[in-house]
Formats: structure tokens, sequence, C-alpha cells
């Protein structure tokens, strides 16, 4: 790693580190000013790294838009959802945010089976620390409307029924991808939930991680996982 600094220094080793007493001046590469003492470090244990430490550095270009750090939940569980109002389901992930005004890449694919060929899902995510974190979507949507009659019904992702399809519902399985990049609109270091939220028309069920037709001596009768994957970006 060439660290390139347009001014004075008088930089020494000790240790796997470099001070660098009175150094001033910008960094030719990423435009950082330096205007007073600091100390570099560098670490070598796979990945290099750099860490200096002054509270008068200024300038752009350290973790924006970085991938700080990434973490996956996965889950097998057979569980059902018939609502026509979202819900929290159990393809959830904790996090705890390395920087306080960190986003927020959420990527999730749900595997799963309808409870009849009439069954359209909507899916979306919800962050626990946004409003009552249960039922308030955090990614857009084209229509307000829920799966109840009389209405459209308003998704992030999701997929349409398969009405007059015969039999569908049977051993059908299927595999929905979504993902968001979301900014909260309150930004700070405390441990959050994103959570799968899941509705669908006139509360039909939706069944995670299997199919419609119980027979768990048929080998068409799938069992299948879910994830979710956060991954933290620096701004």
């Amino acid at each position: 790693m060439a660290l390139n600094i347009n001014g004075t220094t008088g930089i020494s080793g000790v240790d796997g580190s470099v001070s660098a007493p009175a150094v001033t001046g910008t960094d030719s590469n990423t435009g950082i000013t330096f205007p007073s003492a600091d100390t570099i470090k560098f670490s070598t244990g796979g990945v290099e790294r750099m860490q200096i430490t002054n509270s008068g550095v200024s300038g752009t270009g350290i973790g924006a838009g970085k991938i700080l750090q990434v973490v996956q939940a996965t889950t097998s569980g057979t569980n059902n959802y018939a609502s026509e109002d979202f819900q929290n389901t159990v393809v959830t992930v904790n996090i705890t945010p390395v920087d306080s005004s960190s986003k927020f890449l959420i990527k999730s694919v749900l595997q799963y089976g309808v409870g009849s060929d009439d069954c359209a899902v909507s899916l979306n995510f919800s962050d626990s620390l946004h409003a009552s974190g249960t039922t308030h979507p955090i990614a857009p949507m084209g229509d307000s409307g829920n799966g109840a009659s009389g209405s459209n019904m308003g998704a992030y992702f999701g997929i349409g029924s398969f009405e007059d399809v015969n039999d569908l519902d049977n051993y059908w399985i299927g595999n929905l991808y979504g993902e968001f990049l979301y900014t909260p609109a309150s930004a700070n270091a405390n441990q959050r939930a994103f959570t799968l939220m899941v509705r669908s028309s006139h509360a039909r069920n939706v069944r995670f991680n299997m199919n419609a037709h119980y027979n768990a001596a048929n080998p068409r009768d799938m069992r299948t996982t879910s994830s979710i994957t956060v991954m933290e970006v620096g701004t």
C-alpha cells in the first residue's frame, strides 16, 4: 500500500506501525488532508488495512461505498402465513452497525408453496427500529392496497396467482429473490433486525420452505431453505 503525502514527513517504523510526527499536506491520491501529527498503523492479516489516528484528518474516500460487514441467517422452518396484511416471518437477521451512518443492502431468497392456486404473494422488508418494526415496510411499493378484495395489492417484490392452473398447490415450490439498498430514517449504531414480511391475496396460505401437499412419504414433497443477507455499506 503506497501513501503519498505532499508535505513534510518524519516517518519512523516501530513493530508494524509507523509514526509520522508533524505530518502536513494532502494525500495526492485521495485528497485526504493531514493537518498535524498523526499515527499511521498498518496490519496484514490477509488484508491490508490502514488506521489513521488524528481528530483533525479530513477528506473523503475512507469507507465510502465499502462493505463493512456481512451477516446472513437461514431457516428451514415450515411456517405458514395467511394474512391480507404484512406479517413478519422467520426469515430474519440481526446486525449491529460498525458505523452509525451506514446504509444496508438487504437480500433475501424465499422458497415457498401456496395453499391455493389463486394465492398471490406480496413481500417486503421490515426494520425493527423503524416505526413499530412489525408492520411498516421499508422498501417502496407500487400501490398501498393490501390483500383484501376490492383493490389491487402493493408489493416490493412477489408473484401473481396461478388461478385456473389445476392442482398447482399440490407439489409446486416457488423461489422469490429481492434486494433493497436501505438508508435508515434514524441512523444509529444500535442492533437492528431486518425481516422478510409477507401478505397474500384473500389471506390465502403461504407455506415457507415446503409445498402445500403434505406427504412426508413422497419425494416430490420437498423441504427447502430460505435466507436473508444484510451487507453494511459505509457512507
